[in-house]
């Protein structure tokens, strides 16, 4: 009997055991709380677009033989008269004459170089620190596939480069080079054919070597009959292409940009619209860039999910003046601070404020969690949407700070508790 009575508290005592090792178990692993860390970063609102370019351009259109030399380069500003391009009769006509040109550009660098009147007084420290500079900017341009300027940086680096040699060395000397660069400047405009003829422009503008066969079809008048269903299908419009053009002349240095959206992204477009803010229009280019735009109109149609957005920028460059068809992004602000999901965020009453004393009701702001103990901190919103809310980074204890745990979900929270 007692063998059986000591067997049943054995077992009734092994149960309690693993029922406490449970019970144990669960309070060090259950949390009732889903919280996220937060840290501080950046929010960029922006749109995307899909749409096409509306500038007020001609086609400068000749009947020519032979093959083109252009004066002037795209973006570049021309006046009316001007000489826009030389005709040669073949190819090896430009090639010898692009080779002129890197000659002439190497003459006029190894003569200044070695100008008495441009290198008296210079500092080696000076040149040392341009020489680092242009470096820096070849790279950051290489980098980040712009080359609008990397003709003349390259220029600048081999200017000082030279003077670095002079100053060091006055031995160093390049009349003997300079001489022999003249002699191939000689030998080559020898080869050089007669112009068989010369395009000027008729008006002044901006010019630009390149036709898409659009220039004819998006012009400013198309803006006052604007439609979403016209919009639509001007996209799908086919083109052809003038054999005879050489190039445009773009007249004005604006030009307009007309997107299909969303009516919700429209929604987003109409408060810079309605406050006449600048938004930045990012291209996707050989060189990814953002140029300032306002946005002009919005159009709606009552049960249409789409709109159309016309934006307006007076930047130019190589690359604006020769795109059509793009698929920008529309930026409309960017927010630092600390990002928080909007799932955390509560409203609490009777909250001290540390620095007055005041107790203050419906405070915005977040529970946090150290170790065991729930506290509320307010939040300084900078923006705010559906999905999170950037709040203004605080030295203030009782304000959300970087690497706090914030609490997304759960039960009983008081601050305080």
């Amino acid at each position: 009997m007692n063998s059986v009575l000591s067997k049943v508290i054995a077992s009734l005592l092994s149960l309690l055991l693993l029922a406490y090792v449970g019970y144990q178990s669960f309070v060090s692993l259950y949390n009732p709380y889903q919280t996220e860390i937060v840290n501080k970063g950046t929010y960029v609102s922006d749109v995307d677009l899909n749409g096409f370019f509306v500038r007020d351009e001609a086609i400068i259109e000749v009947k020519k033989e032979g093959v083109t030399s252009y004066s002037y380069k795209n973006a570049q500003k021309i006046s009316k008269g001007a000489t826009v391009a030389s005709v040669y009769k073949n190819a090896k006509d430009l090639y010898n004459l692009m080779n002129i040109e890197a000659l002439k550009s190497q003459k006029l660098i190894l003569g200044e170089a070695q100008n008495e009147n441009t290198i008296k007084g210079l500092k080696l420290d000076l040149l040392n620190s341009q020489i680092a500079a242009s470096k820096a900017e070849l790279r950051k341009q290489v980098d980040e596939n712009k080359f609008t300027n990397i003709d003349s940086v390259s220029n600048d680096l081999m200017l000082n480069i030279n003077k670095i040699a002079v100053c060091v060395d006055n031995s160093v000397n390049y009349d003997q080079t300079i001489a022999s660069i003249d002699s191939k400047i000689t030998a080559l405009e020898a080869q050089v054919s007669s112009q068989s003829g010369v395009i000027t422009s008729e008006t002044s503008g901006y010019f630009s070597n390149t036709t898409d066969g659009y220039e004819a079809t998006f012009t400013l008048d198309m803006l006052d009959n604007l439609t979403i269903d016209g919009v639509k299908s001007y996209k799908d419009k086919p083109t052809k292409q003038d054999p005879n053009s050489i190039g445009k002349i773009v007249y004005e240095n604006y030009w307009y940009f007309v997107s299909t959206v969303s009516v919700k992204d429209a929604e987003v477009l109409s408060k810079p619209y309605n406050k006449k803010q600048s938004v930045k229009l990012k291209f996707n280019s050989k060189s990814t860039r953002e140029v300032d735009a306002t946005i002009e109109d919005i159009i709606t149609k009552k049960g249409s999910d789409t709109a159309v957005v016309v934006f307006k920028s007076f930047y130019l460059d190589e690359d604006l003046i020769n795109m059509r068809f793009e698929t920008p992004k529309a930026v409309i602000n960017s927010y630092s601070g600390i990002i928080i999901p909007k799932e955390a965020i509560r409203i609490q009453d009777g909250v001290k404020d540390e620095e007055t004393g005041q107790v203050l009701d419906k405070v915005k702001g977040v529970y946090t969690l150290l170790g065991k103990t729930v506290r509320f901190k307010k939040v300084n919103p900078i923006y705010e949407d559906d999905y999170i809310l950037i709040s203004q980074q605080s030295i203030k204890s009782d304000f959300v700070s970087v690497y706090d745990q914030v609490i997304i979900k759960g039960k009983n929270l008081n601050a305080g508790s």
